[in-house]
């Protein structure tokens, strides 16, 4: 072999040799950029769930704050605060609502929820399905805490708190402490005031009534 053919055969190798160095360079860039791309996927996928789990559970609490029928011509929230003039309030449960998967104390709340990787539109046409539909309190399976972080007085109204933020939070599925934190504002309407009870004592007693007496004899029971 002439050492031109020498030098032409040896150049055909090392080309070959750079060809499949970057193909193989090419095939494990694109399997890095795969599974990238697959864990960023599945990032997405658990932040989403977490994120729907959180406003399912806002919506929870928006609708346990505000007023619905307990009587005919009453209406009442399933909790409230012991205090509504409180810099920081107690919430109570309505004893006029009992039951239901959720307690409240102070500003916390804790509710009867959906699993946070359970959240799916599959899982979801179950319940809506004729004949014999799926309970959702089945379901209901991961008790979830709120806390209420904020009063939001009405600008006008100082008295009237128009709105509260409150905080909703969920552990990511795939270990670790990490969780998503979500504040959701809850608007509520102005409170109205019941019938107005007085009440009398007489002067050291410690004995109240409604008994106010007589024309003849006023305050006297």
């Amino acid at each position: 072999m002439k050492k031109s053919e020498e030098g032409s055969a040896t150049f055909t190798a090392l080309a070959a040799v750079a060809s499949l160095f970057f193909a193989t360079m090419y095939v494990q860039n694109s399997s890095t950029q795969l599974n990238q791309t697959a864990k960023k996927a599945k990032i997405d996928e658990t932040l989403d769930a977490a994120r729907m789990n959180n406003m399912s559970n806002l919506s929870m609490i928006r609708s346990l704050m505000n007023s619905s029928k307990v009587a005919a011509t009453l209406f009442e929230p399933a909790v409230y605060p012991s205090n509504y003039f409180s810099e920081s309030w107690d919430m109570k449960k309505n004893d006029l609502r009992p039951g239901g998967n959720y307690t409240a104390s102070g500003r916390t709340f804790t509710v009867k929820s959906f699993e946070a990787s359970s959240v799916a539109i599959k899982d979801a046409e179950a319940y809506f399905k004729g004949g014999a539909p799926k309970s959702q309190l089945a379901d209901l399976k991961a008790t979830k805490e709120l806390t209420i972080l904020k009063l939001n007085p009405d600008p006008v109204h100082k008295y009237w708190i128009r709105s509260v933020d409150v905080q909703a939070k969920n552990k990511l599925s795939g270990g670790g402490s990490a969780s998503l934190d979500s504040i959701g504002r809850i608007q509520l309407a102005a409170p109205e005031p019941g019938p107005v009870t007085l009440y009398i004592s007489l002067a050291g007693s410690g004995v109240w009534s409604t008994n106010y007496g007589t024309t003849a004899s006023p305050l006297r029971y």
